[in-house]
């Protein structure tokens, strides 16, 4: 799935911050509301919420790099068992 939309991608010069957020936006729905409902659903799906943090790029960036490779396979195997529950909600 990730591969398939990845290969998808167009890419877009002159880009500047008002237009982007125009375009991306859908009524209500933004950016950061899409943020927000996905570190609800990795929460509600019973992830601990510092890994719901890291996968967010929310975490500091002084973390250790031993630390931070704990907590990416952390996050690698918590995001595994979820990720068919988005899925659906998606699709």
């Amino acid at each position: 799935m990730l591969i398939d939309f990845s290969e998808n991608l167009k890419r877009i010069d002159n880009l500047s911050y008002e237009p982007i957020t125009k375009a991306i936006r859908y009524k209500r729905v933004s950016a950061s509301s899409i943020g927000k409902w996905h570190y609800n659903k990795l929460i509600e799906s019973g992830m601990d919420s510092s890994i719901a943090v890291f996968i967010q790029e929310r975490a500091p960036a002084s973390v250790g790099a031993m630390h931070y490779l704990a907590t990416a396979r952390q996050a690698d195997k918590a995001y595994s068992k979820i990720v068919g529950k988005i899925r659906k909600v998606i699709e």
